[in-house]
């Protein structure tokens, strides 16, 4: 009990360490306002900032868009949405994409402006235009000095640059908090199974009792926030399992023959009926990306908690047989059912890949490996629930 305790425990601090909502710092940086004007051919912006700041500017393709990265700036105050049409810019959007980090992103028409960035006072300004010509990507360029038109056999390499710095930065913000529900299912690696010898019509009857679980469908329900770990984008979060669990008792028996003596009858039968329950589950998790592309990412990370519930297992039998006392004519008789609470910790290991459908919905699929070995007064030892349950889940972002 000290054991469970210690868990849940530490399963409550760390769930109000991942949904605590961050301190304000005093002096905090706010992106207070974006403005447009058009000057002639050209389109200029105003990003004004209320803070010292630094910026990462990047060109992202598919769909094409410029993505500026306003570092230490925790707060945001402009629209979250401007449509513009000016200069080979459609709209800009803007976003909390890290808790100090505000993005604005441009999002390109097919034809693809030059632009400059400049620092001013209070802010960033940015100009956009079209050249005549072919589209090019253009490089990021010196603050305050025009994006320039490089010579043909240097431009393929600067594209696969330009396309490498931002491999694996998403396409679309998320926001910190995400809930997701799905379903799938547990897969057992291996059933308990005890050696077993007694006395049988004056002879010895030996074999082995096989306690198999096979689970029904797995529901769950998630609620984390993403956070930024190491430079990784990290999901972690509070889950909620509920499974049902179809137990079966299989007996293969070498039994004597009631009436033909060293005459032995291989059986081997099995019965889960009275045997179905539920169990729940109540997990920490957290998944480090270590592939992340526009739409997909994949993750990995550790998985604790603990597991409730009521587990039927057979402690007792009885053998029944009928003329002509064949081996099909053998079958298990009345069975003794031992209840069992359970309240045992389990741990693991999570594979997720998410698929981003939009700005707010993605499909999550999961792999657990979860260990989990409780006891049974039925049984002398513990015994292995070990297994694999993959899970399909539909999130969606705050």
């Amino acid at each position: 009990m000290k054991k469970t305790a210690l868990i849940t425990t530490a399963c409550l601090l760390a769930a109000l360490f991942v949904f605590a909502p961050p301190a304000q710092a005093q002096g905090q940086k706010t992106l207070k306002s974006i403005t447009t004007q058009v000057d002639g051919s050209k389109l200029i912006v105003t990003v004004a900032v209320d803070g010292a700041f630094t910026r990462e500017v990047s060109y992202l393709t598919s769909p094409k868009r410029l993505v500026v990265d306003l570092n230490g700036v925790a707060a945001i105050e402009a629209a979250p949405y401007a449509q513009v049409g000016q200069a080979g810019v459609l709209d800009i959007r803007t976003g909390q994409f890290q808790p100090e980090t505000a993005r604005v992103v441009f999002d390109l028409g097919a034809a693809t402006p030059a632009y400059t960035v400049t620092e001013i006072p209070g802010g960033l300004r940015l100009s956009f235009w079209l050249e005549a010509g072919e589209e090019t990507i253009p490089a990021v360029p010196v603050a305050g000095e025009p994006a320039a038109r490089e010579p043909e056999a240097v431009r393929p390499a600067r594209e696969r640059k330009a396309r490498e710095q931002v491999a694996g930065e998403p396409s679309e913000f998320r926001s910190e908090l995400f809930f997701r529900i799905g379903g799938g299912w547990a897969f057992f690696l291996a059933p308990y199974e005890i050696d077993v010898e007694y006395s049988y019509y004056g002879e010895t009857a030996s074999g082995i009792e096989a306690h198999k679980w096979k689970s029904g469908i797995v529901g769950e329900v998630a609620l984390g926030k993403y956070l930024r770990v190491g430079g990784m984008t990290t999901k972690a979060g509070l889950e909620f399992s509920y499974w049902q669990l179809k137990p079966e008792f299989a007996l293969t028996m070498s039994l004597p023959h009631p009436f033909e003596p060293d005459n032995y009858r291989d059986v081997d039968i099995s019965t889960g009926e009275g045997l179905a329950t539920s169990l729940m589950r109540f997990s920490l998790f957290a998944e480090f990306s270590f592939v992340e592309t526009d739409k997909l990412t994949l993750s990995i990370g550790p998985v604790l908690g603990l597991t409730f519930g009521k587990l039927l297992s057979v402690s007792d039998y009885g053998i029944d047989e009928t003329a002509p006392y064949l081996a099909e004519n053998v079958t298990v008789g009345e069975l003794t059912v031992q209840e069992d609470l359970l309240s045992f910790p389990h741990f693991g290991v999570m594979l997720g890949l998410e698929y981003r459908m939009g700005r707010h919905l993605a499909l999550s699929l999961d792999a657990k490996f979860l260990l989990f070995s409780p006891s049974s007064e039925a049984f002398v030892k513990r015994f292995n629930m070990t297994h694999v349950q993959p899970t399909l889940s539909l999130q969606y972002n705050f």
